[in-house]
């Protein structure tokens, strides 16, 4: 199992994290205001996967090399001092942001069986537009909309 949390940003950065899409980062900027002032900081483009780092990764740089093209990235995970929060972004949400945001919790929470960051039911999606169908299946999956 791999986990890559990459930089730490304080809560009140307000720059387009690394990764997310460029439709997408006023989305985030709105819903960032919003909570920073709750959150002690957040990631971003953070990538986890099941798959082991094969033998042949002898540095850090390889591990990487290996580990980033197989890893699934969500898009910010926040720290507010107790919880950590997984946020898929996306303006205008889909059933694809169902199953990521589905698959970010259920990798989290198996990968820091080992890494030790702690697991969360606190998965998210933030958008701008979302329809009744995808409202009703994170309703039934325990995965918080927040249309801003």
């Amino acid at each position: 199992m791999w986990l890559q949390l990459g930089n730490k940003y304080n809560p009140d950065w307000n720059m387009r994290p690394p990764q997310l899409l460029e439709q997408d980062n006023p989305t985030w900027q709105k819903f960032r205001t919003k909570i920073a002032e709750k959150m002690k900081f957040f990631y971003y483009n953070v990538a986890l996967t099941i798959y082991n780092v094969p033998e042949a990764a002898k540095t850090q740089a390889d591990e990487r090399m290996y580990m980033y093209p197989i890893s699934k990235r969500i898009d910010a995970v926040g720290w507010d001092g107790t919880n950590w929060h997984l946020y898929e972004v996306n303006k205008n949400a889909k059933l694809r942001s169902i199953g990521q945001a589905i698959t970010y919790r259920i990798l989290w929470n198996k990968v820091n069986e080992q890494y030790g960051q702690g697991i969360t039911n606190l998965t998210y999606i933030i958008t701008e537009i979302i329809d009744d169908d995808v409202q009703f299946v994170c309703k039934q999956t325990g995965v918080i909309f927040e249309v801003i």
